[in-house]
């Protein structure tokens, strides 16, 4: 996901969110070195992954993880940060990144539609968390609510994500979203 695309395009400012993503990514940093930190000094064997292919939850975790894009879809149009379904498939810093995004679609009257094609993976299952690879290709366009009018079109271009999910209530919930793999989406030559 590109964050800047995300946002309205008066809403756009580089220095702004450059210095956002800084400050976001070394918050990101310390969390994940504190919780590896805690970690180490407390072995916990039951929450430990496992090969995602012999695990009988891989098909709930993929279920789950393309609910969410779904919700989010449908709280794009109409942008709402509040919506339910939204809400039953997104937890965490995934969570404040959507809000902030619709929030801002919402301001600026644009609206998304259009669907995601996935190539997910399930790497890893854990008692409580998993972890997917998946080359999203978006297909979907920005909106003016009011008119209708299309004002941006995304590429259609698959995206190498990694995607942390947190089990929640029996739901798998989108936690976070980070950039996959460079050049792990190359389809092979047919």
């Amino acid at each position: 996901m590109n964050l800047l695309r995300d946002l309205p395009s008066r809403a756009r400012r580089p220095i702004v969110v450059a210095g956002l993503a800084a400050v976001l990514a070394l918050v990101a940093w310390a969390v994940v070195a504190a919780d590896d930190d805690e970690r180490a000094a407390a072995p916990q064997p039951s929450t430990a992954p496992r090969p995602a292919a012999s695990d009988p939850r891989a098909p709930a975790v993929v279920n789950d993880y393309r609910a969410y894009w779904a919700a989010l879809l449908k709280a794009s149009d109409p942008a709402d940060p509040n919506h339910a379904d939204l809400l039953r498939h997104v937890t965490g810093a995934e969570l404040g990144r959507a809000r902030t995004v619709l929030t801002a679609r919402r301001q600026s009257g644009e609206v998304v539609r259009g669907s995601y094609e996935h190539r997910e993976t399930v790497q890893s299952i854990g008692d409580r968390v998993a972890t997917v690879d998946d080359c999203l290709s978006a297909r979907t366009a920005v909106y003016e609510a009011s008119s209708g009018k299309v004002k941006v079109q995304d590429p259609q271009q698959d995206q190498p994500l990694t995607v942390a999910l947190q089990l929640d209530g029996g739901v798998w919930k989108v936690s976070e979203i980070k950039p996959g793999v460079p050049g792990a989406c190359t389809r092979p030559a047919a």
